[in-house]
């Protein structure tokens, strides 16, 4: 009797292990993968942002992909890419979502406000004064400085006069300016040689990366 009992104890103790081995647990296969999307966006000069959407499916195909802008859908794009062009908001919020020939779906997104008008004059007024070495003065008015060219006035907040004495100027608008007024400024300004930097609708942190580019190229 007692030769029966180990038998049934080897039995007890191998079986689980010969089940585990080969079976695998009863399941098989590879978890399906959501599509990978990556959003950008970038900032033009005249109140509007450029964006591009990019997706991959390690495992399938991309289907197409949705932007939402602000909660509305604006498009919906066949294939793994996109891009476009809106108007800035005060607050924006854009969204990319990616859907599979699976039925999976990637989501990136990207949320900003615009920086008001004084805060861009205040933070562009710090940087020129931290960069003395760079022109030669600096002239700036929140309310913008009348620039005499023929019989137009257009308006620069900042009128940079370079070390060989050429001038450069600076624009600011937010969410609140006359957006045609101050784009139109800042295109007559270019028109007649002024090279112009213009910070329209952008977001404080948008300033310094946008001035030092134009301070590096020497206010070109």
């Amino acid at each position: 009797m007692g030769r029966k009992l180990r038998v049934l104890r080897n039995l007890v103790f191998s079986l689980p292990l010969v089940f585990l081995g080969g079976c695998g647990g009863g399941g098989g296969g590879n978890k399906p993968q959501a599509p990978d999307v990556v959003l950008n966006i970038a900032f033009n000069e005249d109140g509007t942002y450029n964006y591009t959407a990019q997706a991959s499916d390690s495992d399938g195909s991309v289907s197409y992909i949705d932007i939402i802008a602000d909660g509305t859908p604006v498009q919906r794009q066949d294939g793994n890419a996109t891009a476009g062009t809106l108007e800035t908001k005060e607050a924006n919020k854009l969204e990319a979502i990616a859907t599979d020939n699976q039925g999976l779906t990637g989501y990136d997104a990207k949320e900003w406000k615009t920086a008001k008008s004084k805060d861009i004059y205040d933070k562009l007024d710090g940087l020129l004064k931290s960069n003395p070495a760079t022109y030669a003065e600096f002239q700036g008015s929140i309310d913008g400085i009348e620039v005499m060219l023929d019989n137009n006035l257009p308006k620069a907040h900042f009128l940079i006069t370079r070390k060989d004495d050429r001038y450069s100027a600076i624009t600011i608008g937010d969410i609140e300016s006359e957006l045609g007024k101050v784009v139109g400024d800042t295109n007559m300004l270019r028109d007649y040689g002024i090279p112009t930097k213009a910070f329209i609708r952008v977001p404080i942190t948008e300033v310094e990366p946008r001035f030092n580019a134009f301070r590096d190229n020497e206010y070109e």
